[in-house]
């Protein structure tokens, strides 16, 4: 080990030093996570009525999300939006949303 070349850089921000493709599979499992979620509270297919081409076209493109219906329990809704904001660097890791789905389960 060559003390001179140090392996990490304290001044650089840690999320930076993150390898792209890493970031992109936690948010894209995060996308998968609130997806589910909708399925599992509507009983129904998202976007059944679209090909998988226009799906991943009007996801990317144009910000389509399924539509939540009304009578979800609130924490469910605010957990599903937070799970597929546009920005995938702002989509919640797991271990950050694991305290609001206990809380969920307290009440």
């Amino acid at each position: 080990s060559n003390a001179a070349c140090p392996d990490s850089f304290p001044f650089l921000n840690p999320a930076l030093q993150k390898k792209p493709e890493e970031i992109n599979r936690r948010s894209a499992d995060m996308w998968s996570f609130a997806i589910l979620l909708w399925e599992l509270v509507t009983r129904e297919v998202p976007f059944a009525d679209l090909s998988n081409m226009e799906i991943g076209m009007k996801v990317s493109l144009e910000g389509l999300r399924p539509t939540i219906p009304p009578g979800i329990s609130p924490h469910i809704c605010k957990l599903m939006k937070i799970c597929m904001n546009e920005d995938p660097a702002k989509r919640p890791k797991f271990d950050m949303i694991v305290p609001i789905m206990e809380k969920m389960q307290d009440k």
